[in-house]
């Protein structure tokens, strides 16, 4: 098989000077920090807006579509216990809150 023009090869990883290897491996681990606390400022903020939820009386549909939208799925379940005693705690629960908390839980049919 013949290199044509402009066909660029890879070194492999370990013929590569040793500079690059140590700028491609800090780049590499600052791409990892940056989505690591990508992914921790996610979690902190849908955090907070569940606390808010849990803290209203009459939380906001709006903060409600909010959080649904994006919520982590570690949170997940967080979300559907504050949203379960928002319910149980109401002598007559809002009959939106219920469908939410329905729509929310509901499984897939198969």
């Amino acid at each position: 098989m013949t290199q044509g023009q402009g066909d660029t090869t890879v070194a492999p990883r370990q013929d590569r000077p040793k500079e690059e290897q140590d700028h491609n491996d800090r780049q590499w681990q600052w791409l990892q920090n940056l989505l690591s606390d990508m992914r921790q400022g996610q979690h902190d903020f849908y955090g907070e807006l569940i606390d808010k939820v849990d803290n209203d009386r009459y939380p906001s549909p709006a903060m409600l579509d909010t959080i649904e939208r994006g919520l982590p799925p570690e949170l997940y379940s967080h979300y559907i216990a504050v949203l379960m005693d928002k319910v149980a705690d109401s002598k007559y629960p809002s009959p939106t809150l219920l469908a939410r908390l329905q729509r929310l839980t509901i499984l897939p049919a198969r």
